[in-house]
């Protein structure tokens, strides 16, 4: 475990390839059994999936990113009792790219990194801004009314 990195800096890449849209470096940020948790996804987008269901996703996503990153502010990360364990609370900012419209994603994650690779992670997206951004609001409520049963 010597030299490998903490999760402070496993972080830290996290925000560096995804603004940078080095999709390769990401995904080598997470451990192949990695397991990513997301309890607010949107309809379709799975609650839970693992490393080769996120490698999937964003290999799939690579060519046709529905937008791209410019920035990040870090609000702040927090250190755990847990030494494997942060929370880190940020905000992408950015373009849609088939609207040139400007975008702005706020997350908050819990990240356990153990030998320098993302183990799990819980992530707290806002999914309405979004939804919004890309202009599927209308969809968003349909697939949540269909998924309650109301009509």
């Amino acid at each position: 475990m010597t030299g490998a990195r903490t999760p402070r800096q496993v972080f830290d890449e996290l925000v560096r390839t995804s603004v940078d849209g080095d999709w390769d470096g990401l995904l080598d940020l997470y451990a192949e059994d990695a397991v990513i948790e997301m309890p607010f996804a949107p309809p379709g987008v799975p609650v839970t999936s693992d490393g080769a269901a996120l490698r999937a996703r964003i290999k799939g996503m690579a060519d046709a990113r529905p937008w791209n990153f410019d920035s990040a502010d870090i609000a702040v990360v927090h250190e755990t009792a847990d030494p494997e364990v942060i929370i880190a609370e940020f905000t992408f900012h950015g373009t849609v790219t088939a609207t040139g419209a400007p975008l702005a994603l706020s997350y908050a994650m819990v990240i356990t990194v153990r030998d320098g690779k993302i183990v799990h992670s819980r992530d707290y997206g806002n999914t309405l801004a979004t939804v919004a951004a890309l202009g599927r609001l209308p969809e968003l409520v349909a697939a949540l009314q269909a998924e309650n049963g109301a009509a």
